[in-house]
């Protein structure tokens, strides 16, 4: 098969200040929300970092976590790196002398925006490339895809004579 329609959902997402605070979200979660409201109150009050600055002071975050939480900061840094590469499609190992900083910084780096699809295939006949895919609509055609294959198993017989359709 050609890279250029090769699927796009076994590809990384591209790393958000959004992605990031979901995964801080979800991290501080397991210590319930009151537990979780308390920290980024703390935080905010004692290290000056609002929730919505994590990304941009992530290492004062860090430091933060680990002064208030002790040895439980190496918990809550491993469930949100955990999350956050979950999130962006990414496989976690685990390294022990990694903060938090450093997961956000690797994950940044395998998420980097790669040239787009497409861009050396020419119709036939043709002296032009054509036009890359944005990752938008690359996504759009992966969800087209599934929604068409879901429809194929709905209609198709339940027999030893029915097809699989499988995204390559």
């Amino acid at each position: 098969m050609h890279e250029c329609f090769a699927s796009s959902a076994s590809r990384p997402a591209r790393l958000t200040n959004t992605a990031l605070l979901d995964a801080v979200d979800y991290g501080l979660l397991a210590l319930g929300e009151i537990v979780r409201a308390t920290i980024y109150d703390r935080i905010e009050e004692n290290y000056q970092v609002r929730r919505e600055e994590i990304p941009e002071k992530l290492d004062t975050f860090h430091k933060a976590l680990q002064e208030l939480l002790g040895r439980g900061a190496e918990v809550m840094r491993r469930l949100i790196a955990k999350n956050l590469y979950n999130t962006l499609n990414l496989k976690f190992a685990e390294n022990e002398n990694w903060t938090l900083v450093d997961y956000v910084q690797n994950a940044k780096a395998q998420t980097t925006i790669r040239e787009p699809m497409c861009t050396n295939m020419k119709p036939a006949g043709s002296t032009t490339a054509m036009k890359p895919l944005s990752i938008a609509s690359q996504n759009q055609h992966h969800q087209a895809f599934l929604d068409f294959e879901s429809f194929v198993r709905r209609r198709s017989p339940r027999s030893s004579s029915s097809f699989t359709v499988r995204a390559s």
